[in-house]
């Protein structure tokens, strides 16, 4: 037999070039090897975010903007760097290139009541909710879901909106007001967005709010503390397809998400609650204790959930990311 060696080749690692107050959250791959970041950005004593000529947003806005930086395929320049945000704080959660139309979609919160939204808008007011802390700005704010697409080269704002109900929404509960499923720096700030072929945007999230504008999904009643909550936007992101909550009488977040091979829905979080929608006949039907992490299935028209299963111990456990391979197997990735 021969000895196989893998040898992973850095192919580039660069700071980011930010004088400013300025941490990374999210990043993804582009087209012909570039990668996108995304981070927060607070120009505090003279701080400076370098954002390129043309970008979308030039200036910072308010406290905490978000900040994102495209790099080419060498990591040898910006191809361009662009603020985005109100005049609150603003934070982003997740990345993803759409493969139809090159755009970046950026999924964040935000507290600024002129978070940039575009005039076709699905919901182009800030909602409000109940101030809470959030530990890793050490702010104290109200939060809304915020959804945008960004051009390929930065410069236009393609679609953005809202999306939120009257109480908060993309922020889990921090330890300081009771929230089980936060452990670790950055817990509070956990969702995910990908986009089919036709460059629909789908989301996985959580919500404290009983009046989310719930389209066609299948659980349209909020159910306990906090819920996750999966949605499915036009590509502009002027209308919902459908949406849902998912979750028990406890709290319950939604982390990751993915398509299978039938563009099903594949959903993973967390959860305290006992009455959690698990599925008879599934890997593991009965909530085990204290927080357990769940993986759901979700038909592609947001109907029904076709399977789902916690994944736990007596302890703590969450489940944080998920993928699937060829053969369709779940792989998952968290914490216990």
């Amino acid at each position: 037999c021969v000895e196989l060696i893998i040898d992973p080749l850095l192919i580039f690692s660069t700071y980011s070039g930010s004088t400013a107050d300025n941490w990374g959250s999210t990043a993804t791959p582009g087209e012909h090897g570039t990668l996108y970041s995304a981070g927060v950005t607070q120009q505090t004593l003279g701080g400076f975010f370098p954002a390129t000529v043309g970008a979308f947003q030039t200036a910072n806005r308010g406290s905490f903007d978000i900040g994102i930086i495209k790099y080419d395929s060498a990591g040898t320049k910006f191809l361009y760097a662009t603020y985005l945000g109100g005049i609150n704080n603003d934070s982003p959660e997740s990345l993803v290139v759409d493969k139809t139309s090159g755009d970046l979609i950026v999924l964040g919160i935000s507290s600024s009541p002129d978070f940039p939204t575009s005039a076709n808008a699905f919901d182009k007011t800030f909602n409000l909710g109940t101030t809470i802390f959030n530990r890793v700005l050490n702010t104290d704010d109200e939060w809304d879901i915020v959804i945008t697409r960004l051009s390929q080269n930065g410069g236009q704002l393609v679609g953005s909106t809202f999306l939120g109900g009257s109480g908060n929404e993309g922020l889990n509960h921090p330890k300081q007001s009771g929230g089980p499923l936060v452990v670790n720096y950055g817990d509070e700030m956990r969702g995910d967005v990908i986009t089919d072929e036709t460059g629909h945007v789908y989301i996985s999230s959580v919500t404290s709010s009983d009046n989310f504008p719930i389209v066609d999904g299948f659980d349209d009643t909020f159910n306990g503390a906090t819920d996750g909550l999966v949605a499915k936007l036009a590509p502009d992101l002027s209308s919902i397809v459908w949406s849902s909550y998912l979750g028990g009488s406890g709290f319950d977040a939604a982390y990751s998400i993915k398509f299978d091979k039938d563009k099903n829905i594949v959903l993973a979080g967390g959860t305290t609650s006992v009455d959690f929608p698990a599925t008879a006949g599934s890997y593991q039907s009965v909530f085990n204790g204290i927080v357990d992490g769940w993986i759901a299935r979700v038909a592609s028209d947001g109907s029904a959930i076709m399977n789902a299963t916690f994944t736990g111990t007596i302890s703590f456990d969450q489940v944080y990311f998920i993928d699937l391979n060829a053969n369709g197997n779940v792989f998952c990735y968290g914490q216990t």
